[in-house]
């Protein structure tokens, strides 16, 4: 069947016009940029054939795990799946070197699954899949292991992992994934149908190193397909009639195998893939549920591979599941259709027969103030069942009665100060959400609660951006775009202009701003903020602000190489303090600027990095804010002012 979707290119718009892919987006690749996930939503990494990694370029592999390490918490990543062919000749060298990779998602307890391809049998090393299980045995990651994953949850056969299972919940949505041998015989498909029949409440992720093909059919599914397995094995069209379109519960299968176009192997129209290294098809299974097939494997790419890996990001809210292609080695993002696309309209309730619990997410400033009042927001929480007809239920932690309401305020009267006895900084706020057939949820959150004496603002934009200011845009005919991320966990400006002095150190360059703060009270203070810009030109903060011409800003910029303390005053500029310096794109800073008296400290990191007097008149009142010179990729979070 042909079903109509819409697909993107990251960050590119296209436009899909049916499951052919036909898309108006040339091949190229973009840098990567911050990605915020959507709240609720959660994200499994595919790890295509790393066999040339583990042979050739160990440290390829190394970063895509170091990357997903780095990104687990910012996007929710939870589960890792790995299509097999983990290396090239089976040898103990190239099992060493990725052992070495992977154990960077044991170290940081992210879960993965395992499949054996097929040169990960026979080949230089042992007969079978002994070496695959000698270091990737069910006993590495069952209880008594030297790195327990509490989602292993068997294997068919015991002691190995050529078919294995995992059980988790990800998006109040209970999972199974099930890891199955290149070419399975016949023992295996009765051991998956029976497993998945057992556990019909789940919806079902199907791994195996061959399934589908590079032209967008199933592997085998046309007599040109090639390598396919031995006698007694399944290709791709075989399983999908022996096992996946049985169970409405199987949702996803994910392969590799088959390279981007297999050259002088086979006819020009297998070699459709190109070297874009992925195919996806859509099909409906027997009980009319659609199972989403992917093929992804980039090895006959630059340096075998160039780094490139699947993220799939699941939104049960919106329906939807983004594919982005990505490479920690390069910074890039594939932007063809077939690497970059958005599946609309996907099933992500629970699976048929089972009862989905509410998915209690509440919001809140993590960050707080002593004394002062603040709201606590569950709106965004959701339950498919019951037409979102829940109760909540409020404990904030800190001694004082439990509450209940979709939204309520609280105001803490004290700071949580570690001690001996607390040595957690946080309180620790539940909220429980509840259906009417008394199936609950609760969501955990930590709120750090400053002194009231000398912190006198604090801002995670949580709550939206009721503090700050209507955008202050200098550069004419220009605009700013000042916006909350969709996490609503970070300030950002998608707006940008060039003007004034292109070469000057920041003397003659308006900006874009956005302020907030009492003008009249604010004297000697600090704000302390987390900063990144993720292009080439100026970010940076202002304080004491007047108005447009009585202020200070510290502006960095990376194409110039400098740092900067200026001063406007009438509306003159001059310079207070300047430093060579040029600040890593994508890195996101913790930057400070100090303002006492006439004296003006800029931190980074904690490091003082710049500091300069303006002895003469200094502006010792005003408002502070954020600054962005010709950037329009500016990101800025957890805002803390103090005085000094």
């Amino acid at each position: 069947m042909n079903y109509f979707w819409l697909k993107r290119c990251h960050p590119v718009r296209c436009f899909a016009l049916s499951l052919s892919f036909t898309l108006l987006c040339a091949p190229m690749a973009i840098p990567a940029m911050a990605q915020t996930l959507p709240v609720g939503a959660f994200t499994i990494a595919v790890l295509p054939d790393t066999q040339y990694y583990s042979l050739r370029y160990p440290g390829t592999f190394t970063a895509q795990t170091d990357y997903i390490v780095k990104n687990k918490v910012q996007r929710n990543i939870v589960y890792v799946l790995h299509e097999g062919d983990i290396t090239d000749g089976n040898t103990d060298a190239e099992w060493l070197n990725a052992v070495r990779s992977m154990n960077l998602l044991d170290a940081a307890h992210i879960p993965y699954a395992v499949v054996p391809g097929n040169h990960d049998a026979g080949y230089n090393g042992l007969p079978g899949t002994i070496s695959f299980n000698n270091y990737f045995s069910p006993s590495r990651y069952l209880a008594r292991g030297s790195t327990p994953m509490a989602t292993l949850a068997g294997t068919k056969d015991a002691g190995k992992m050529d078919n294995n299972y995992h059980k988790f919940t990800a998006g109040g949505i209970k999972w199974m994934i099930v890891g199955v041998e290149f070419g399975p015989v016949q023992a295996t498909v009765d051991w998956m149908n029976a497993l998945i029949s057992h556990e019909s409440d789940r919806r079902v992720i199907v791994l195996t190193h061959g399934y589908m093909y590079n032209d967008k059919k199933r592997w085998g599914a046309d007599p040109d397909h090639t390598w396919l397995p031995g006698a007694g094995g399944l290709n791709g069209e075989q399983l999908w009639n022996a096992v996946i379109r049985k169970h409405s519960n199987i949702q996803f299968v994910i392969s590799g195998h088959v390279v981007p176009g297999c050259g002088y192997t086979c006819p020009p129209n297998i070699h459709y893939g190109g070297l874009q290294g992925s195919s996806t098809l859509i099909s409906q299974g027997d009980s009319g549920n659609l199972v989403y097939q992917m093929f992804v494997n980039f090895q006959e790419n630059a340096n075998g591979g160039d780094g490139f890996f699947r993220l799939l990001e699941l939104n049960p809210h919106a329906h939807t599941v983004t594919a982005e292609t990505y490479s920690p080695t390069t910074n890039q993002f594939m932007t063809t259709s077939e690497n970059a696309f958005v599946l609309q309209n996907v099933d992500l309730s629970a699976a048929a027969g089972s009862i989905r619990p509410p998915l209690a997410i509440a919001v809140f400033n993590k960050t707080q103030i002593a004394g002062k009042l603040y709201g606590f927001d569950a709106s965004e929480s959701q339950d498919i069942a019951s037409g979102n007809r829940l109760t909540y239920k409020w404990d904030f932690g800190d001694g004082t009665a439990a509450v209940t309401g979709r939204t309520v305020t609280h105001t803490y009267a004290v700071p949580n100060i570690p001690s001996g006895s607390n040595p957690d900084p946080y309180y620790t706020v539940s909220m429980t959400a509840t259906d009417p057939s008394s199936k609950a949820t609760k969501y955990l959150g930590k709120v750090k609660v400053l002194d009231s004496v000398n912190t006198l603002f604090t801002d995670d934009f949580a709550m939206g951006m009721g503090q700050w200011s209507a955008p202050i845009v200098e550069i004419p005919n220009s605009f700013a775009q000042w916006t909350l991320s969709p996490n609503n966990d970070m300030l950002t400006n998608i707006g940008g202009g060039w003007g004034g002095d292109y070469f000057s150190n920041g003397l003659n360059k308006p900006g874009n701003y956005i302020l907030a703060g009492d003008p009249l009270t604010l004297r000697n203070y600090s704000v302390k903020a987390n900063v990144r810009d993720d292009s080439y030109n100026g970010i940076g903060m202002v304080i004491r602000w007047q108005d447009a011409g009585n202020h200070y800003k510290i502006s960095m910029n990376r194409n110039f190489g400098y740092i900067s303390i200026i001063k406007f005053q009438g509306g003159v500029a001059s310079s207070i303090a300047n430093l060579t310096h040029f600040f890593i794109v994508g890195h996101t800073y913790a930057m400070e600027v100090r303002a006492v008296d006439g004296t003006i400290s800029v931190l980074l990191d904690g490091a003082a990095i710049l500091s300069g007097t303006d002895a003469a008149s200094p502006i010792l009142n005003g408002r502070f804010g954020f600054y962005d010179w010709a950037s329009g990729s500016t990101r800025f979070s957890e805002v803390i002012v103090r005085m000094q």
